[in-house]
């Protein structure tokens, strides 16, 4: 996700589709833009402004309140893109949180250790 090459495809995405290169192995965001373009019309199907249910429901909602606003920013591609990012820096900061602990259990093994007891 931190590679000069995830860097450029995030940021020319279309573009960087059509260059041959590692980056169009790595990456599936269109499938993940697809999924969560599917997530968003259920729950646009299903939108119940007073028993909000998540994320997409609240940008949704507010998206209803604000459709006279020309200047507003809530659109559904930013929706899209808004939850992509969610789920994409959730995933990033978790794997290399794991990383750093299991490196630092290495370095420490009566850590390790007393982990391992609190855990049993």
């Amino acid at each position: 996700m931190s590679t000069p090459w995830a860097e450029l495809y995030d940021m020319y995405s279309r573009i960087m589709q059509y260059l041959p290169g590692g980056h169009n192995c790595i990456y599936y965001l269109e499938e993940f833009k697809n999924f969560i373009a599917s997530r968003i019309k259920i729950n646009k199907a299903s939108l119940d402004p007073q028993n909000r249910w998540d994320f997409i429901d609240c940008l949704l909602i507010q998206m209803l309140q604000d459709k006279n606003d020309p200047h507003i920013e809530f659109n559904l591609m930013n929706l899209v893109l808004t939850t992509l990012n969610i789920f994409l820096a959730g995933t990033e900061t978790v794997s290399s949180m794991q990383c750093c602990g299991f490196m630092l259990m290495m370095k420490h093994p009566k850590v390790k250790a007393k982990i391992h007891e609190e855990i049993k």
